[in-house]
This record gives structure tokens, sequence and C-alpha cells, in this order.
């Protein structure tokens, strides 16, 4: 079960980056990259919450481990919300 979150919390991951990548390239895919970092959010917290009910030991890192993923995730949407208001008013934020 363990592998399983694994690989969901990566391939989250890879959702939001590609999705992000296609926004940055040609503003293409702003709700997906907006839903892409909730699914994110949400399967990371569900991740790191099983994980840290399953846990014998080292209870700390499971709980790090949610913590980390979660701000990673809210920081990187928070920069593209940025980036996406700059978009619309025109303003370029890539050379």
């Amino acid at each position: 079960m363990k592998i399983f979150l694994y690989i969901i919390v990566v391939l989250s991951y890879l959702g939001a980056g590609i999705s992000t990548v296609m926004f940055a390239r040609n503003g293409l895919l702003t709700t997906q990259t907006e839903l892409s970092f909730a699914a994110l959010i949400v399967f990371n917290s569900c991740c790191a919450r099983y994980l840290y009910k399953k846990a014998d030991k080292n209870k700390t890192e499971w709980a790090l481990f949610g913590l980390i993923g979660n701000l990673t995730a809210i920081i990187c949407y928070w920069l593209f919300k940025d980036v996406l208001i700059n978009w619309r008013r025109g303003k370029r934020n890539f050379s």
C-alpha cells in the first residue's frame, strides 16, 4: 500500500509539473493546472495521514512528509496564481 501511495503522489507532482509547463509555453491548461495542484494537496494529505496512522515508529517523519509536501504544493500554486495574474495583465513572466 505504501508503494501505491508513493506512486499516486509522484504522479500528482508529474501532472502538476506537466500542466504548469504547458501553461508556461503557450497559456494552455489553466483550469487543469489549478485542479492538478488541488489534487496534489489532497493526495499528499491522504497519503501522509495513512502513513502516519500505520507507522509503528518514526511518526514525526511521516508528519513532516505530509507538511513539507503540502507546503511545497501550496507555494507552487501561489506562484502559479501570481504568474497567471501577470499573464492576464499582458506581462511576460518567461523570456
